[in-house]
């Protein structure tokens, strides 16, 4: 029977290899996948990051942050290529979410 002390390894590594699976892009829901579209087509902005954001981390709060933070921390998931957006559609996100 294995002891409490010996299974905390076990708990890190699946914790582990679930955060993995859930960042690797992989059927098309996670980051590194291609944008939600509303049904005409349009990139909407809202529910990318309801849908690719969450993946990974809490949605970001439209409002919560300031252009120029967005900027950075969206610069570093485009640049790690997270998720993948069209430079227009990263720049829409940005609008979307930054403090008005």
């Amino acid at each position: 029977m294995m002891s409490a002390l010996n299974l905390g390894p076990c708990v890190v590594l699946a914790s582990a290899l679930a955060l993995l699976v859930a960042c690797s892009g992989g059927g098309g829901s996670g980051p590194g996948a291609t944008s939600p579209e509303t049904s005409s087509g349009t990139f909407n902005p809202a529910a990318t990051n309801q849908a690719k954001c969450s993946a990974c981390h809490a949605p970001f709060d439209p409002g919560g942050h300031t252009r120029e933070d967005l900027e950075r921390i969206l610069g570093v998931h485009q640049k790690e290529k997270r998720v993948t957006l069209s430079q227009d559609d990263w720049q829409k996100m940005i609008d979307y979410l930054a403090k008005k």
